[in-house]
Formats: C-alpha cells, sequence, structure tokens
C-alpha cells in the first residue's frame, strides 16, 4: 500500500507533490549522513528546490503546500525558529508542540475576545461560533474556556 503510493508519488504531474518529495528526501539525507543534525533554515530548503529547477514560491505558500502536507501525511517534522528537520530526540519533538501551542493558543485566545465582544455588543443576538461552519471550532473553544486556558 505504501510501496505503490510511493510509486504514485514518482510518477505524478503534482508540482507539490514532487517538492514534497524533494524535500523530504533532502530532510531524511540530512537525517541519515549529517552527524550534527541541526535544524535545516527554510532559505536553504527552499534555495534547494530551485536549484532543482523547482519555481520559486512564496515561503506561506512552501509552509501550508510542502511541510503541512507531508505532516497531513503523517510525517514527522520538527521546526522551531531556525527550521525543519525529522526529529531525533525528545526535546525536538517538544520544539513542534512547542511551535504549536505558541501559534494556536493565542489564535484561540483572540477568537474567545472577539466572540465575547460579539455577543456583548449584538446582546447576544449574534452567535457565529455556533453555527455548523463553526462546530469544531465551538467545541475548542468551549473545552478550553472550561478548563480556563483562555
Amino acid at each position: 500500500s505504501n510501496q505503490y503510493k510511493l510509486i504514485a508519488y514518482h510518477e505524478t504531474t503534482d508540482e507539490d507533490v514532487k517538492r514534497q518529495l524533494f524535500v523530504l528526501k533532502y530532510l531524511l539525507f540530512r537525517f541519515k549522513y549529517n552527524k550534527f543534525r541541526k535544524y535545516i533554515p527554510t532559505k536553504e530548503l527552499m534555495n534547494s528546490m530551485q536549484n532543482a529547477c523547482f519555481p520559486r514560491i512564496s515561503e506561506q505558500v512552501f509552509r501550508n503546500r510542502v511541510i503541512g502536507k507531508l505532516r497531513d501525511s503523517g510525517v514527522i517534522i520538527s521546526s522551531s525558529s531556525k527550521g525543519y528537520k525529522l526529529p531525533t530526540s525528545e526535546k525536538e519533538i517538544t520544539d513542534y508542540y512547542q511551535h504549536v501551542s505558541g501559534v494556536v493558543l493565542p489564535m484561540l485566545h483572540r477568537l474567545a475576545l472577539c466572540e465575547d465582544t460579539i455577543k456583548v455588543a449584538s446582546e447576544n443576538h449574534i452567535n457565529i461560533i455556533h453555527s455548523e461552519n463553526f462546530k469544531g471550532l465551538s467545541i475548542i473553544l468551549e473545552a478550553i474556556k472550561k478548563n480556563m486556558y483562555i
């Protein structure tokens, strides 16, 4: 099954999938052969793609369509302000958790403030968070408020 997926990726014409494969191979090479195994700066990964004749993309596109999609596929990629790497220690996995926590929790806090402001300003007539479109967000926000993380 995974073997067939890998073959399909090699035969793909999808530019994003080709970039993902390139970056994964780069990360694996550095994991295997770099004895220092430091984080690889985003610029280094993006420059390597350009050197391999991939068209230039923005860092945002790189994060979403390359790193994000690899993570969506189950690849564990540690990240910090220093860049990306395949983790070799619990500390490096913790770095990724800290990164996510530093992004997600402040966003949820701002969303809770927005929701409270809208409720007060509209005298509870506007209740967007409880619409069907945002059911997942509503559940997360309620759980966080109940446990007082925000």
